[in-house]
């Protein structure tokens, strides 16, 4: 009978340490889950504040594009074409199209002879 009870002692034991392992399972589960769920939420927050930047980036877009012609034309007066290749195509600010119409809404600020730009005397940079 000896033998009988050493093995319902080792059955007794491993049901308890199977027992302790699930529990730890479960915990390191939950511990994951929550870490995921930490991190996700973090990120959604990041992604909050990320898109609030780039929605106020868009809607001073314009105005730092006109800027940025103004700083162009103060250093130099440039060519309606070679200001367009610069803002346009090797900058990528903005299309042909609106980049002619913020040269348009800029008559009070910018003057245009024989296809020049020049920077009047009264703006200020």
């Amino acid at each position: 009978m000896g033998e009988v009870d050493k093995l319902k002692k080792q059955i007794k034991e491993l049901s308890e340490r199977i027992v302790s392992l699930e529990s730890n399972i479960q915990k390191n589960q939950k511990d994951i889950i929550k870490e995921a769920l930490t991190e996700f939420t973090n990120q959604k927050k990041k992604d909050n504040l990320k898109s609030e930047f780039l929605r106020k980036f868009n809607q001073n877009k314009k105005t730092l594009i006109k800027q940025k012609i103004i700083e162009i034309i103060k250093i130099k007066p440039t060519s309606l074409a070679d200001l367009k290749y610069h803002i346009v195509n090797q900058l990528n600010y903005c299309s042909k199209a609106s980049f002619y119409r913020y040269i348009a809404e800029m008559r009070e600020d910018i003057e245009i002879k024989n296809n020049i730009a020049y920077l009047n005397k009264k703006v200020l940079v």
